[in-house]
């Protein structure tokens, strides 16, 4: 008898304990849930705004990239007329639409690390009030370096923008309709910003001038950035080094700084080209060049990737993070070797080249020589 109700308390004792671990491992789960669904940094993912503010938060940003896109299209709109009224040269013709893009597609990582830094919000908001400066400066531009020097500014103030939206709203919005929803409209902004600019470029151009259109953007935009102050929530990430180490020593500047001349050298290399050689020739040129970029991306990613996993497969390091920054080291020196290469090999190479795609027009400004100038010399 007692042997029974031994073995039924140890039945139930051991019911009881399955089922704490099997609440405790449902809790566990719930946990890991959660800390996969969180931002880097441990910030929670529940929304805190209200729906008014939240309604206001996706407006603020998706405005930013309405304005983006519009000032580009009514660039494009008004470049012949904006071309005679600031004297651009026919070879700078591209260049104030080229610097914009050029601006903000080389520095978007710099100010994306350094709003991860200094927090989302206040990169954001200068970037905007910078784009307002700007925007009027590009109005009242009188030269056409001017308004190439405006027109870059405009797209380093954009990149301290777009990078930042994209932290505010993964930030601020659970995953689900609300995320959703502010990150199509951000994309739908683009769009209908082109387009609407093209139309009011061409408006404006023709009646109180293209100048205007800048200034009306930038009213507009002025008041978006003052909204801004009180519609976009603060976002921050707690940290024990302070903001000034965090810049010194958790942005890689060397990379960035790779990265961006990179970056700018493709673009500006497009630009000469169309300087350089005749109008009929220009499409084919650009395309033989960037065809021949693509190639080199792809082989440089091929080779660089064998070299990389070689190295750290046969690195002799315990450590697995050692073992790989090993690779990337050497694959690093790889690049530099070959770019090196490639500078040698262009100065050696077209010391004699003459002038690309001008040649045969200096050529024939030289009059002949007639028989009496060449026994002169």
């Amino acid at each position: 008898m007692e042997c029974d109700e031994i073995s039924e308390k140890t039945v139930e004792s051991m019911g009881e304990k399955k089922f704490s671990i099997g609440r405790e491992e449902a809790l566990a789960v719930h946990v890991e849930e959660r800390c996969l669904s969180s931002p880097p940094g441990g910030l929670v993912m529940d929304m805190t705004v209200s729906r008014m503010r939240g309604i206001a938060i996706i407006a603020t940003l998706a405005c930013i990239n309405f304005l983006n896109t519009m000032g580009s299209g009514i660039l494009i709109a008004a470049l012949p007329r904006i071309a005679k009224d600031v004297n651009i040269p026919d070879g700078l013709i591209l260049w104030p639409a080229a610097v914009y893009a050029l601006a903000a597609g080389c520095l978007l990582h710099v100010f994306g690390a350094i709003g991860d830094i200094v927090g989302p919000k206040s990169m954001w908001v200068v970037g905007s009030f910078l784009f307002v400066v700007f925007t009027v400066a590009v109005g009242l531009a009188a030269t056409s370096m001017q308004i190439i020097l405006f027109r870059t500014c405009l797209g380093m103030a954009m990149s301290m923008c777009l990078p930042t939206t994209v932290s505010l709203i993964t930030n601020t919005f659970a995953r689900g309709q609300w995320r959703n929803t502010a990150f199509a409209m951000n994309g739908m902004a683009q769009p209908l910003g082109y387009a609407l600019g093209l139309v009011l470029g061409g408006i404006f151009t023709d009646t109180i001038g293209w100048r205007w259109s800048y200034y009306i953007m930038a009213m507009v935009n002025f008041c978006v950035s003052v909204t801004s102050i009180w519609s976009l929530p603060t976002v921050t990430h707690p940290s024990k080094k302070g903001w000034a180490r965090q810049l010194r020593e958790d942005v890689d500047w060397v990379g960035a700084i790779i990265l961006s001349v990179s970056l700018g050298i493709l673009i500006v290399s497009n630009l000469l080209i169309s300087d350089a050689l005749p109008a009929d020739e220009q499409s084919l040129a650009g395309g033989v060049f960037n065809q021949f970029a693509q190639f080199g991306n792809s082989v440089g990613l091929a080779i660089t990737a064998v070299i990389a996993a070689s190295v750290k497969e046969h690195s002799n390091e315990p450590s697995a993070k050692i073992r790989l920054m090993d690779g990337f080291r050497a694959a690093f020196w790889a690049i530099f070797a070959s770019t090196g290469a490639v500078i040698v090999i262009s100065a050696v190479g077209f010391r004699k080249a003459g002038v690309i795609g001008q040649k045969g027009t200096v050529d024939e400004d030289i009059p002949p020589k007639t028989p009496e100038a060449g026994s002169l010399c």
